[in-house]
């Protein structure tokens, strides 16, 4: 059993992450407002939304920002966390577990249309979280997300191998483990279950 101090620690990480996905939200959904309304966007909107999106808050996002605008129009492509939960069985509203989710963010802007989508590539249970924080190599919310951002990064790579079951390195020392699941739009995800110390190498 995970001891409680590092569960509250999970908990605690989780909240955050929830309320920094919800800011940044807010603040997002603010400036697609005039890409979804009718009619035709102008130019300008194109480029001020580009100048925009690069002066959100950069907190909650794993790596970088990959942006370009042309004269095609406004890509956007960036990894985020968010605060989610998965089920564990079916019998009743406890057969839930808390977890944090990893989120492909992509959008494409243009004068006429805007386009995109959100795919979970991967999620972490509240119990991996906290093995993390027991277990990790280092200590401290950077090194954790760190961490998060490897296990984001591996997404291709562990799926074109194929596997029901995956184990995911990382340079604080240890790995993540877990199961490769459907996601409740069918596609796959990365479902962690634990995190194995160094010594479990």
């Amino acid at each position: 059993m995970v001891p409680m101090q590092f569960v509250g620690l999970a908990r605690d990480i989780r909240r955050r992450v929830d309320r920094d996905a919800l800011a940044w939200g807010d603040r997002a959904d603010k400036l697609l407002e005039p890409f979804k309304t009718e009619g035709k966007a102008t130019r300008v909107a194109l480029v001020r939304a580009y100048h925009a999106w690069r002066k959100l808050p950069a907190i909650g996002r794993l790596g970088p920002l990959t942006i370009a605008l042309d004269t095609a129009g406004l890509r956007i492509e960036e990894i985020r966390l968010y605060a989610g939960q998965i089920a564990i069985g079916r019998q009743s509203w406890s057969d839930h577990e808390d977890v944090v989710d990893i989120r492909r963010v992509r959008l494409d802007l243009t004068q006429s249309h805007c386009a995109g989508d959100v795919v979970l590539i991967a999620t972490v249970g509240l119990h991996a979280l906290a093995r993390r924080i027991e277990r990790g190599g280092s200590a401290g919310l950077t090194p954790i997300l760190d961490d998060l951002r490897i296990l984001a990064e591996s997404y291709d790579r562990v799926l074109a191998a194929l596997p029901n079951a995956f184990r995911v390195p990382v340079s604080s020392g240890g790995h993540w483990r877990g199961v490769v699941m459907r996601s409740p739009d069918g596609r796959p995800q990365l479902t962690v279950r634990t995190f194995l110390g160094p010594a479990a190498q």
